[in-house]
């Protein structure tokens, strides 16, 4: 099962069903769908977005997990569960509702990223790379992860390369300066 809506017998809790494991949804969050079932998943998304970027993640959350509990089949919505997850540190969460997204839309740059990212962290080095290749191309933010990747692989050539993207794009902040001058030393 890729993506059901289910109710967890006697517990109250709607699970949002996803291949390998579960995004269970507080009692309060399903009754609050099911009380305006006539919302809009793509409005719900868009406030989500709204609130992730002020850094209001729980709020975030509960958006897209109402955008994801009334429309399973929104890419976006499931992107934005996905860092909405992932910026609250619930990487488990995170992967799967970024696995889900990358399910309805294999070419979801923002979702490709985020997998890149879940598994730089993990260590999972080829995946990374992997993901963030196929990211790069439309999303700038997977540059930084490249950059981070080749410099603990030591491939310095190709730490720079990726790097200096991030410099010359405008968007570099310290970190991107530091690994762009590593890459050079």
């Amino acid at each position: 099962v890729i993506a059901t809506l289910a109710l967890a017998v006697g517990l109250g809790v709607t699970a949002v069903v996803l291949a390998g494991g579960y995004l269970l949804v507080g009692k309060r969050e399903r009754e609050q769908v099911m009380a305006t079932p006539s919302e809009d998943p793509n409005r719900l998304t868009q406030e989500g977005w709204r609130l992730w970027q002020a850094q209001q993640l729980q709020e975030a959350a509960t958006n897209f997990t109402r955008a994801v509990l009334l429309a399973p089949d929104n890419p976006n919505a499931w992107n934005g569960l996905g860092w909405a997850s992932f910026n609250s540190g619930q990487m488990e969460e995170a992967e799967k509702a970024f696995q889900k997204a990358i399910t309805l839309n294999p070419n979801l740059p923002g979702a490709l990223n985020g997998l890149g990212q879940i598994y730089l962290s993990q260590r999972k080095y080829e995946l990374a790379e992997s993901h963030l290749l196929k990211a790069a191309p439309q999303a700038p933010a997977a540059w930084h992860g490249l950059a981070r990747l080749y410099l603990i692989q030591g491939r310095f050539e190709d730490a720079e390369e990726w790097a200096q993207k991030v410099v010359d794009s405008g968007q570099a902040d310290d970190v991107a300066r530091q690994m762009l001058k590593a890459a050079q030393a």
